[in-house]
């Protein structure tokens, strides 16, 4: 074999490594997933799905696995509600726009209902998928959490699950990127952003946060 044809014979290996190696970190980042909250007024049902209306726009949240109503309860949501929900910020909602709901907080109710589902050791027993504290107590309409992976003038891009998200921070009351203050956001920051959807929400993923939190996980200290 040549050199020219050993050269030639490298280079599409190496080509087709790294598409492998692309093909695969696109199927690793299409599973991640991050949960997602969402508040407004459900203002229609369309095909099942119920039509939520914030600020930015409108969302259609899948409730066709919910029953109509919880046992010996209410019925959970109807039309003219304002609700928080609260589910899976996924490929399957980048894709579709239909958020499927884990958890709802109905405000003229002051009630939250969530999905349940099962552990092993548990039996029967159903503990909830999600808890109020995930849906309740945040600022703004929406939030959602992820990791900071480009910085902007006036924001950055936040990997949460398989979306990249802009996240304008220019309404914030305070600057996150000088010296001045303990919050200084940077790459690789994990954070939770709270405010309101862009009207292109998701097709055009834009958050108008309103407030940033640094998530920083800590390991328990050695005894």
């Amino acid at each position: 074999m040549s050199v020219h044809a050993l050269v030639a014979s490298v280079a599409l290996a190496f080509a087709g490594t790294g598409g492998l190696m692309a093909q695969t970190s696109t199927q690793q980042k299409d599973s991640v997933r991050e949960i997602f909250t969402l508040s407004g007024q459900i203002v229609d049902d369309v095909g099942g799905n119920l039509v939520l209306r914030h600020d930015g726009g409108r969302v259609e949240v899948n409730f066709r696995s919910w029953p109509e109503r919880a046992p010996d309860g209410p019925r959970i949501m109807s039309i003219g509600d304002g609700v928080t929900v609260t589910g899976w910020l996924d490929k399957d909602f980048i894709d579709t726009g239909s958020l499927d709901i884990l958890g709802v907080y109905v405000e003229d109710r002051r009630a939250f209902f969530a999905l349940g589902g099962s552990e092993p050791g548990d039996g029967d027993a159903l503990r909830p998928l999600v808890v109020p504290t995930d849906t309740l107590g945040r600022e703004g309409n929406a939030s959602m959490t992820g990791i900071i992976i480009e910085m902007q003038a006036d924001g950055f891009v936040l990997q949460a699950g398989p979306a990249e998200v802009v996240v304008d921070t220019s309404r914030l009351f305070y600057n996150p990127y000088d010296d001045v203050g303990i919050q200084v956001l940077k790459t690789g920051d994990r954070v939770h952003v709270s405010g309101t959807l862009g009207t292109g929400f998701p097709e055009q993923p834009v958050i108008h946060a309103d407030g940033v939190t640094d998530i920083f996980v800590i390991a328990p200290a050695a005894l």
